[in-house]
């Protein structure tokens, strides 16, 4: 998987894998993460209305998105009023309360996103198929500091009987590719219809801190 892929499903509107509503896990379980939050690190945001949420928090939302038609689908949704700057290969779109970057997550550094204190990921590890997880993960371990808290939502279910994404995501993968540098708590895991019936599906949420 490339990033024509997710260009070619955001220039298609094929964009299933968006809701359309706020995540229930994320208002339920985002006072779990205990440290002081100034802002929150979305990576893979595409235009989730999640972000509205967090921002209404009194955080500045830092969205990382490939698709720019992702984030003026987002922008038009807003009710604040945005100013652009390009530089290199990304594209910055600023608000009171907003900082959405247009760009390969993947070329990120730390000047371009600033200090961050907390990771909000419904929609990043699980959109990436095994061969790229690691490679995601690295980057994040590369932005953040320690003490950094990440609210996780995952999937599993028989990925045999579908292809991602979403792919499945079991504890075991958590596990493996978390428990080096990061705390790891689960603190939910429910049974879900997200992919259909013929596909039994639970959806987990974990507190992730950054050691």
């Amino acid at each position: 998987m490339n990033t024509d892929f997710w260009l070619d499903r955001w220039n298609k509107n094929e964009i299933a894998f968006h809701q359309s509503d706020i995540h229930p896990m994320l208002v339920k379980h985002w006072s779990a993460l205990t440290q002081p939050r100034h802002n929150v690190l979305v990576p893979l945001c595409g235009k989730s209305k999640d972000m509205h949420w967090l921002q209404h928090q009194g955080l500045e939302v830092v969205g990382s998105e490939l698709s720019e038609i992702a984030m003026q689908d987002f922008i038009e949704d807003c009710e604040a009023s945005f100013t652009s700057r390009t530089v290199a290969s990304f594209t910055s779109h600023k608000a009171v309360g907003y900082h959405l970057i247009v760009g390969d997550f993947f070329a990120l550094n730390k000047n371009q996103i600033g200090s961050i204190d907390s990771v909000y990921d419904r929609a990043a590890l699980v959109a990436l198929p095994q061969d790229m997880r690691d490679q995601y993960v690295e980057k994040l371990k590369d932005l953040l500091e320690p003490k950094t808290e990440i609210l996780l939502i995952t999937f599993t279910y028989d990925q045999s009987k579908r292809e991602g994404p979403p792919f499945s995501i079991d504890p075991a993968e958590v596990d493996r590719l978390y428990s080096s540098w990061c705390q790891i708590t689960q603190l939910e895991t429910v049974a879900t219809n997200e992919l259909g019936e013929d596909n039994p599906t639970t959806e987990s949420c974990y507190r992730l801190v950054v050691s």
